[in-house]
């Protein structure tokens, strides 16, 4: 199927009263909605979250994903940064992501996958890398994933080059304990107990 996920031009938006396309979040409200796909990268500078979903009658058939170019970290991570990314469909990552990739949050792909697709090319039967997508080297996550279907960002002897794989071939996973007592506005939770056991090992 066709991916769309590549932005090959951009530019600020201008139209109506809105002078320019960056926005400062207000303090008492750390809520974007989009009604599409949306793209999200770069430092979060508080406690934010995303919404990437259709609530026209009814949906019109369309899930909208949220795609992550480029690495997104905290700029405060004890507590006053933090980011709820919320998609209808799919979170992926691009496949022109950064070979050393860090992604700081919550992500939740609702219907869809928490990802990265394979870029590589198994037209010919066998799975080979002849591009500059695959492979990648390093992916670290520092919070949580919840995804509706299969999570996947390697694929197994995706290069055929031995045992080569594709996509990111070292993934480093850590829970943010701060997120946990402290999230952004409207991430959704399990139970309304909560319970946080703490454990080290020596």
């Amino acid at each position: 199927s066709n991916d769309y996920s590549l932005i090959s031009n951009q530019s600020l938006y201008s139209g109506g009263s809105v002078q320019n396309g960056t926005y400062t979040l207000p303090s008492n409200c750390g809520l974007i909605f989009v009604e599409d796909n949306a793209w999200i990268e770069g430092v979060i500078p508080s406690q934010v979250t995303v919404v990437a979903a259709n609530v026209t009658p009814p949906g019109n058939g369309i899930a909208p994903n949220i795609y992550l170019p480029n690495s997104i970290t905290y700029s405060n991570p004890s507590g006053v940064s933090g980011l709820t990314a919320i998609a209808a469909n799919d979170v992926l990552i691009t496949p022109d992501s950064p070979q050393y990739m860090t992604l700081d949050g919550v992500y939740i792909a609702q219907n869809g996958a928490f990802g990265r697709n394979y870029y590589g090319d198994s037209s010919s039967g066998k799975m080979t890398c002849p591009n500059s997508y695959e492979p990648r080297t390093s992916l670290t996550i520092h919070g949580t994933i919840v995804s509706n279907l299969r999570t996947g960002t390697a694929w197994l002897n995706g290069c055929n080059n031995g045992t080569s794989n594709a996509g990111y071939l070292t993934r480093v996973e850590s829970f943010d304990r701060q997120l946990s007592t402290n999230p952004p506005p409207f991430t959704p939770t399990i139970s309304t107990v909560g319970q946080y056991i703490y454990w080290h090992q020596e």
